[in-house]
């Protein structure tokens, strides 16, 4: 695993001055041995620490939980600071109970210090790349201290993580309320409110003279500030019923309610000079002409739901379960508005038949079948309706109405074995399922000659994801001190793309020099999303430049690698990885979380477009551009090709913890 990119070291890069631009060392080489990538980066510490109380009696219950998480960035001075409070509780009323309540109130607030990183910066990169292209024989600092300046365009990453300030505090309630009434000892009728209420504060300044000199008088600063509001309300009625010692039922029936709603603001001015103040703090000190403010507010979001589920259960060995919903989303067209959406599934334990349990192999055996429909509504609202922009005394077309948008729907069918053996020491599953999602939302650019803009449609066609999931989990050790658990699970995808009508361009690749290109495509025979790239064959050592295979089958420097693309492997992982432990000796434990994928592929933007070898003399380049076998040429263009295709296979340690529990101490702590 690297722990950083791989770029030219200072000795390294002069080998590369050397060999690539000799007439060049006497203006590129400035002595030092500068690691630009590790003076902006840290090795960042994160606290947490959380403690709660409980108490009550036969009549409620109730906990409260307060928690501090200071988490620092691994880019220098990004910061997250969050406070948590939780008060819940549930309660019992009347002399038979039956009235009760359950509630639960949530706060949070978290402070943000952001780094200045942003994906469509022009040719000034943000602090990540500067850093990365920083000529590694250029001090960052001066002998006096000062930060190094070279040009507006040539930022010193420290200058842009000195020049930027963005702050924001975020405070969100959620408040759920859950009142129930047992009408009979088999019927409940439960209504369940939740409300989440959020806002934001966003401000930030831009030191512009220390980036470029000229523009000390003309410095900049924003304040932003959103709202969200998301309302929730469920009515719902149960019936749990054992009819004899052989049967039992239940059913659920109920209306649910959600609606949603999201507005901001922002005021941003200039012309600012420093006097020791954040800008943010009297932006009406900015300069007219500069001054631009905006303001949002959401398309009407609503999504409501009838539904109904029932099942039964016979001898505890035969489980059935249908499931019945009927959706409506205010976010599709006039038409469409609701869809239906079954399932059913079915489940045979057969641990408890008698052939099973006297053959003492299995402790649990369970084989289950399901099939049922979901859809789909995470796009924005108000894309099937026409939509315009307000510019300053302008409007623009934003978005064109589709009366007849739709739910995008997914069918599966999954078939599953659950099992355990040696006494519950070794269990796990074996489950395949088969995907198939049809009427896939997508927006789609008009073609010409008509109006210009972008409409949502479903496409025809189907994307289909199986595969197969093994789950395994066993006990290795167990005994009066020791203890360890090992857990693994693997799953194998495979997916495909059939019956569209033509083809979909997506996976927008940005940076400098790769404006309004695209990358990948939805196409019938291929995966989803599959890589649609030229076929780079190595540099020409005559010319020094990139050849590409042409669709003739043709290997040279003039084929357009813009009009000679293929398709070329998978973005999607065909199989993903998990893997935790758990080891513990008395009161101490140490637990283990990794996760992994193999199989895809993944288009390496940074390389293309920041770490070329067209940055030299004046910028560091990648260490794969450095080849002393070929010679490159410096004015060779980076193109959409296989050329910065890689694998993405991976496995990493998502989390590493070593615990200790004190026990009690007292009566009434616990830790």
């Amino acid at each position: 695993m690297r722990e950083y990119p791989d770029v030219l070291n200072a000795s390294r890069f002069r080998e590369a001055l050397n060999y690539y631009t000799p007439s060049e060392v006497a203006n590129s080489d400035f002595g030092g041995n500068e690691d630009a990538f590790k003076a902006i980066t840290r090795k960042a510490i994160t606290q947490n620490y959380y403690a709660d109380v409980a108490g009550g009696t036969e009549h409620g219950k109730y906990r409260l939980s307060g928690g501090y998480l200071n988490q620092n960035g691994i880019i220098r001075g990004s910061q997250l600071k969050k406070y948590t409070a939780n008060f819940s509780g549930n309660f019992r009323f009347l002399e038979n109970k039956r009235l009760g309540l359950d509630f639960a109130v949530f706060l949070t607030q978290m402070d943000n210090k952001y780094a200045p990183i942003n994906a469509t910066v022009g040719s000034e990169g943000n602090v990540i790349s500067q850093a990365l292209q920083w000529n590694p024989t250029r001090p960052l600092r001066d002998d006096k201290g000062n930060l190094t300046f070279v040009s507006s365009t040539t930022r010193n990453p420290l200058t842009s993580i000195e020049a930027f300030k963005d702050v924001a505090t975020t405070n969100t309630m959620v408040v759920n309320l859950a009142p129930y009434y047992k009408i009979t000892d088999d019927l409940e009728y439960r209504f369940i409110y939740s409300a989440m209420r959020q806002t934001g504060n966003r401000e930030g300044m831009y030191r512009a003279g220390l980036i470029d000199p000229s523009a000390v008088n003309n410095e900049q600063a924003f304040i932003s500030n959103n709202g969200e509001t998301n309302l929730q309300m469920t009515h719902m009625l149960s019936y749990n019923k054992q009819i004899n010692d052989d049967w039992s039922v239940n059913a659920v029936a109920g209306y649910e309610y959600l609606d949603y709603n999201y507005n901001n603001n922002i005021s941003f001015g200039g012309g600012f000079k420093y006097m020791g103040l954040d800008y943010f703090d009297y932006l009406q000190y900015s300069t007219v002409s500069t001054r631009e403010i905006a303001s949002y507010r959401s398309p009407t979001n609503q999504l409501q739901s009838f539904f109904l589920r029932g099942g039964f259960n016979y001898l505890d060995r035969y489980l059935f379960t249908a499931t019945a919903r009927r959706d409506g989303s205010t976010k599709f067209g006039a038409n469409n508005k609701y869809a239906m959406f079954p399932s059913l599934a079915i489940a045979w334990n057969v641990a408890q038949e008698d052939f099973l349990k006297s053959s003492g192999i299995f402790d649990q055996l369970k084989v289950r079948i399901g099939w049922g429909k979901t859809g789909n509504q995470e796009f924005p609202s108000g894309a099937s309706l026409n939509r315009f922009t307000f510019g300053n005394q302008s409007v623009g077309r934003a978005n064109f109405q589709n009366r007849d948008l739709k739910w995008e729907t997914s069918t599966t069918l999954n078939a599953g074995i659950d099992f355990s053996v040696l006494k519950g020491r070794l269990y796990g599953s074996i489950d395949y399922f088969n995907k198939k999602t049809t009427d896939a939302l997508f927006e789609q650019t008009l073609a010409q000659d008509g109006p210009a803009g972008r409409i949502w449609v479903n496409l025809d066609g189907e994307i289909v994801n199986k595969g197969v999931e093994i789950a395994l989990t066993g006990t290795i050790v167990k005994n009066d001190n020791w203890t360890w658990d090992l857990t693994g699970n693997a799953t194998f995808l495979k997916n495909s793309v059939s019956g569209l009508v033509g083809y979909y361009e997506t996976g927008a690749l940005r940076g400098q020099g790769f404006s309004g290109v695209l990358g990948q495509r939805m196409v019938n025979g291929q995966p989803l999303n599959v890589w649609y790239l030229a076929d780079y064959q190595g540099i020409d050592p005559q010319t020094g430049t990139s050849m590409y295979r042409g669709h003739d089958g043709s290997i040279n420097t003039t084929n357009d690698p813009a009009s000679n693309k293929f398709y070329m492997n998978s973005p999607n992982p065909t199989t993903l990885l998990g893997i935790s432990t758990n080891v513990s000796y008395k009161q101490f434990s140490l637990a283990a979380n990794m996760n992994g994928a193999l199989g895809h592929y993944l288009f390496n933007n940074t390389a293309a477009t920041t770490l070329g070898i067209s940055n030299l003399s004046s910028r560091n380049i990648g260490s794969a551009f450095f080849n002393t076998s070929v010679k490159e040429s410096t004015s060779n263009s980076a193109s959409a090709s296989t050329r910065y295709l890689e694998k993405g296979d991976y496995l990493k340690m998502a989390n590493l913890t070593l615990s200790y529990k004190v026990g009690n101490v007292g009566k009434h702590l616990k830790i």
